[in-house]
């Protein structure tokens, strides 16, 4: 099962595990969660390259875990939120259909 947190007041992300929801590369709750935190690493890549955010992260594949935490630049808070916001509200909408494979816990 992944375990999944998202901080709101650090703008940090957390994942914790593997869904296996099924053999490794048919695993389609692992694809979803592997789109998602992708998508929302790669959005935070291009923006802190305008200045938007600075960012970090860390992963392993072997053990499934990643943690993507952003500090805004100034102004730029609401639309960092609102990156992760997709990106949560993915992973949550995950959770309540596959309960068995995926934990969000927000904060």
């Amino acid at each position: 099962m992944t375990k999944a947190r998202m901080y709101w007041k650090g703008l940090e992300l957390v994942l914790k595990g593997h869904a296996n929801s099924a053999e490794k590369g048919k695993d389609l709750v692992c694809c979803a969660e592997s789109m998602l935190t992708q998508a929302l690493l790669q959005t935070l890549i291009d923006m802190e390259k305008e200045k938007k955010t600075s960012m970090n992260w860390a992963g392993s594949q072997r053990s499934g875990t990643m943690c993507i935490r952003a500090t805004p630049a100034e102004g730029q808070a609401e639309v960092i939120k609102g990156v992760f916001r997709v990106c949560v509200t993915g992973l949550r909408m995950l959770a309540e259909q596959y309960p068995e494979y995926i934990e969000l816990k927000e904060e």
